[in-house]
Parts: structure tokens; C-alpha cells; sequence
């Protein structure tokens, strides 16, 4: 005989041949009904050519008699079950919370689909809008690009006219170097200083279509420190190249010294954005910067320093006087 999934795990309710025996006497009506009406379908095959009266008095007797000996068959059980104690009660209590059980967790199980449904839908939504984003974000990078590589051109005749002047001026690129608030702290030993003397000009070349980076030269007079006339650092996209320093016999650099930045090509670095953004685009701010001046900021602190000071001295005096 075939056992079912629902036999195997109901066997834990007290042994396989318990249970089917428990189960043959719990469901006997409802096997007896199918059975009944398997008969009643046999004898309607054989009274095809049967008249409707014939056929529904011929029913209605099959009928009657098989629903007397269901009652008949009902009670026996009933007087059978009242003299077995067998467990019928605590059987059918178990089974019905199975089945609570396992339509909750059906519930369950729909609750959670419909609210991965709801995650999955939501997120495909997220997904388009930030499709949608990045597509817009793109056309606005192109724009600015082209407005970028516009100006950088309509800028060029202007940096070569500013290039004219500053060459009369004695000086200029070392000093607004040196007096830029960052860049002239990297300007440390005695041997940069007097490189730096022999710097005669300073220049940052972007790339054609901006994006591609930018290339700073530092140009030199002839001097005794290397044999260079220009040293220069490019950032590229995706990497960053500069000139090899040719030193003169017996001299060089230490860790501290500023042309260490011509070696360090493994990473971006501050420096050069200063340096592009800052002192090459603005040099006069630096070039006339005085590190001993006091800006407006400084001496507005400074005053306020003073009157609090002063403030505490009259309150002490005032104490002591009373």
C-alpha cells in the first residue's frame, strides 16, 4: 500500500500502523460517500435507454438504501470509537493545528513574495531613474567640457601676453613660489634656495581637450646644481610621468629637498593642483603676498583678543578695589 508525504509525517502522532488505522476511521465517510457515488455513476451507464421517470424512481430507491446503511455503518463506528480509547481526539486536534499551521505559513510565505515583489519592482524602478541620472550626468560633462576647452583657448593669447611682461620682471616666478602660502614651505634646504634663484620661469600646459591632463615645466638659467634647462611633470588620465634631473658631479638632493617631487610619479598629488590652480593661475596674489602682513581677518581677531583681555584686567581691578 502507497504511503503518502502527509502519512510519513503524521507517523510522528504515534506509529505508522496507528495512524492508518486511526486515519481508515476518521475518513471512512467520506471514502463511503465517493464510493456511493461510484455506484450511482456505474447504474447511470447501464440505464441509458432508461425513461427519466423509470431512472428517477430507480435512483431514489438506490439512494435510500444506500443512506440506511451509511447510518447503520456511522453508528457502529460511533458505539466502536466511545469503547476504544485510542486516541481519536487528541489525533484530530493535532491534525487540525497542522493544518493551521501550515496555511499560516502559506500566508506567510505569500506575505514575504509580495513584499520581495514589492523590493524587486521598486528596485528596478531605482535602477531606470539612476539610468536616467548617469545619462544626464554624461550630456552635462560633454557640455562642460566643451565650455572648459573654449576658454582654455580664448585664455592662451592672454597667458602668452602675461608671459611677455613677467619676463622683465627680475625674479617673479621663484618669488611668488616662494611666497605661496604652501609651496614655499616644500622650498626648505640651503641647496633649493639657491637652485630656485636660477629659475626664470614657471608654465602649465594643458592638454588639448582638457580632459586628457596637464603638463608643468619649470625652465632654468644655466646653473652648477644639473645640467637641465627644463624640468617638467605631466599628469596624465591614468598616470603620471616627469623629466629625469641630470645632476652636476658632487651634487644631489636629501629626503627634504623639493626636487624629490620630480621622482614621486606613483601617485597624484597635491602639489601640482596647487600649483596649476593657484600659482599659475593667480601669481600676482602670491607674488605680492607679505607671510609678515596681518590680514583683515587677523587683526580683527587680534583686536577682539585685546578688548577681551583688556576687559578681564578692568573686572579685576574693579574686585580689588572693592
Amino acid at each position: 500500500m502507497n504511503i503518502s508525504l502527509s502519512d510519513k509525517r503524521m507517523e510522528t502522532y504515534g506509529g505508522g500502523s496507528r495512524w492508518r488505522e486511526q486515519k481508515r476511521k476518521v475518513f471512512d465517510w467520506e471514502l463511503d460517500i465517493n464510493n456511493m457515488a461510484q455506484d450511482i455513476q456505474f447504474l447511470l451507464k447501464g440505464m441509458e435507454y432508461v425513461s427519466e421517470q423509470e431512472k428517477g424512481e430507480a435512483l431514489s430507491k438506490i439512494w435510500d438504501l444506500k443512506m440506511e446503511h451509511m447510518e447503520l455503518i456511522t453508528n457502529a463506528r460511533a458505539d466502536l470509537n466511545k469503547r476504544t480509547n485510542c486516541g481519536t481526539d487528541e489525533l484530530s486536534i493535532k491534525m487540525e493545528n497542522d493544518k493551521r499551521n501550515k496555511k499560516q505559513r502559506k500566508i506567510e510565505k505569500l506575505a514575504e513574495d509580495d513584499e520581495n515583489n514589492n523590493i524587486i519592482d521598486n528596485g528596478k524602478q531605482l535602477v531606470l531613474l539612476q539610468q536616467e541620472l548617469e545619462k544626464i550626468n554624461q550630456e552635462a560633462s560633454g557640455e562642460l567640457l566643451k565650455v572648459a576647452q573654449k576658454y582654455n583657448r580664448i585664455r592662451q593669447p592672454i597667458y602668452e601676453k602675461r608671459r611677455d611682461i613677467i619676463k622683465d620682471i627680475p625674479g617673479f616666478w621663484s618669488t611668488a613660489f616662494l611666497k605661496h602660502h604652501v609651496l614655499g614651505g616644500l622650498v626648505c634646504t640651503e641647496q633649493d634656495r639657491k637652485i630656485f634663484e636660477f629659475l626664470s620661469s614657471i608654465n602649465v600646459e594643458l592638454s588639448q581637450d582638457v580632459k586628457s591632463g596637464y603638463t608643468i615645466i619649470f625652465n632654468f638659467d644655466s646653473n652648477e646644481y644639473f645640467e637641465n634647462t627644463k624640468l617638467w611633470k605631466k599628469y596624465g588620465r591614468t598616470k603620471t610621468t616627469a623629466s629625469s634631473i641630470q645632476w652636476a658631479q658632487g651634487k644631489g638632493v636629501d629626503e627634504l629637498s623639493f626636487f624629490n617631487w620630480y621622482s614621486e610619479v606613483d601617485k597624484r598629488d597635491e602639489i601640482g593642483e596647487m600649483i596649476k590652480d593657484e600659482l599659475w593661475s593667480d601669481p600676482l596674489i602670491c607674488f605680492h603676498h607679505d607671510a609678515d602682513e596681518e590680514s583683515v581677518d587677523d587683526v580683527a581677531v587680534k583686536n577682539n583678543e585685546d578688548e577681551v583681555v583688556k576687559d578681564t584686567e578692568d573686572e579685576e581691578q574693579n574686585d580689588d578695589n572693592d
